[in-house]
C-alpha cells in the first residue's frame, strides 16, 4: 500500500471513530512508516466541544496516530503524546 492510500484510510477511520462527536477538518499531520513497515498517520481534527459548559461554541483539535498495515487494517490508535 503507498502512502496516498494509507493517508485516505486514516482520514476515514478518524472520521468514522469520532463521528458522533462532531469531527471536521480532519488533515494530514505526519506521516512515517514504523519498523515492522507499517505506516503511522497523523491526523489533526476539530471536535465539537458543545457537550462541555465552558467550551459551548467552541472547537478542540486533536492529534491522533493511525497505525495501518500493507493490508489497509488499523493496527493501533494513539495520541502523539502517549508514542512519542
Amino acid at each position: 500500500m503507498d502512502a496516498q492510500k494509507a493517508i485516505e484510510l486514516a482520514k476515514r477511520f478518524a472520521q468514522d471513530y469520532f463521528a458522533a462527536e462532531g469531527v471536521s477538518n480532519i488533515r494530514l499531520e505526519e506521516v512515517r512508516r514504523s519498523s515492522n513497515g507499517n505506516w503511522l498517520i497523523t491526523v489533526g481534527f476539530r471536535r465539537d466541544a458543545a457537550h462541555s459548559p465552558v467550551l459551548v461554541g467552541l472547537f478542540k483539535i486533536d492529534y491522533k496516530i493511525f497505525e495501518i498495515d500493507a493490508n489497509g487494517a488499523m493496527v493501533s490508535l494513539t495520541d502523539p503524546e502517549i508514542a512519542a
